[in-house]
């Protein structure tokens, strides 16, 4: 795979806003969610794991003319993506994949590749999570995770991981990426992006880093700029020209990305775990949620609190409104510096 500066963000949600599978839209959501029916052939655990044992067969069964892996096996939204991928580095040095890899192989070749102690399991709305080892004749292997859905009336892949790698994010983050940066200017938002952060964060200091990505899919990039420690991350909506605040990380907290927005979560002091989301639209905030649960020495909670737009709200509307960030995710940053010339109003007497 590309070998870049990459940071990966991966974490995991509290709260009652992680880990969501998908459900049925009702009269409070903002988000239609797809609805899935599992034909009864399908709905089985023991499926799942054919269809996985059936990808490696397929590999070596293939005759010419047939159609690859992606094309036999992917769902449409991870065909599409790979067709992306492959005319944006057509003409690229500096590639997504490098050469020799494949995300359905990774890196093996010596001998038949194949998935050993393939596990199942059945999440919601036609979708199931699939670990194995992949492995060729000479070596152990890895762990691999397949994020596996029903499409087209069998099992499809729709997306795969390696460790906590998400490869259909990442194929997208790399292409938003060198879409964006080609005219991206970042100095023409770094000054107001230190002001807007300063007075949370309570640091002036320039930026030395950012990264292009697009979290909510709207065609718009938002900016997430930290310093040298990496510790500290700010994410900015820079629609309509003016940057603007929709997460933050201090070290303690971690940044959490949605299919419909971003957030940070972590401990705010002794005995203490916070949750903070903006939920977003075109590229801007549209309701901020907030949690906080304090915990005595035993490690009982001891008081916990829940708010909509700085109004409190009970646990069950708090739950509720997290549906509508949809799913998090991790991905990959590709990281640029920051030049940004130090004013110093003594240096036109320097010698």
């Amino acid at each position: 795979m590309k070998k870049i500066l990459l940071f990966t963000a991966w974490t995991f949600v509290a709260v009652g806003c992680g880990n969501k599978t998908s459900k049925a839209p009702s009269d409070s959501d903002s988000t239609m969610v797809e609805v899935v029916e599992v034909p009864d052939t399908l709905d089985s655990e023991e499926a799942v794991i054919r269809q996985v044992k059936a990808v490696y067969e397929y590999l070596y069964s293939r005759k010419e003319g047939q159609p690859w892996l992606d094309e036999r096996f992917g769902t449409k939204e991870w065909q599409q993506t790979i067709k992306e991928l492959e005319k944006i580095d057509e003409d690229r040095d500096d590639r997504f994949y490098e050469d020799g890899f494949n995300p359905w192989s990774f890196e093996y070749y010596e001998g038949k590749v194949s998935a050993k102690d393939v596990k199942a399991k059945i999440l919601d709305n036609g979708k199931a999570m699939v670990t194995f080892i992949l492995k060729d004749a000479m070596s152990e292997g890895e762990e691999v995770r397949w994020l596996m859905k029903v499409e087209d009336g069998e099992w499809r892949v729709q997306t795969i991981f390696n460790s906590n790698s998400d490869l259909l994010r990442n194929m997208r983050s790399y292409m938003d990426d060198v879409k964006f940066s080609k005219d991206f200017d970042i100095t023409r938002y770094h000054d107001q992006m230190v002001e807007q952060a300063s007075s949370i964060t309570g640091s002036s200091e320039p930026f030395t880093h950012y990264a292009l990505l697009d979290i909510d899919r709207d065609g718009k990039p938002e900016v997430c700029a930290c310093r040298n420690d990496f510790d500290a991350k700010v994410i900015f909506s820079i629609a309509g020209d003016k940057p603007s605040v929709l997460a933050d990380s201090d070290g303690r907290t971690n940044i959490v990305y949605f299919d419909h927005g971003v957030g940070s979560q972590g401990g705010c002091g002794t005995g203490c775990h916070m949750s903070s989301y903006t939920l977003m639209k075109d590229s801007k905030a549209v309701t901020t949620l907030n949690a906080m649960t304090e915990y005595d020495m035993e490690g009982n909670e001891s008081e916990k609190g829940y708010s909509k737009d700085d109004q409190d709200i009970t646990e069950e509307e708090y739950k509720k409104l997290c549906q509508q960030l949809g799913d998090d995710y991790s991905v990959d940053l590709n990281w640029h510096d920051i030049e940004v010339k130090a004013s110093n109003p003594l240096s036109e007497y320097a010698e």
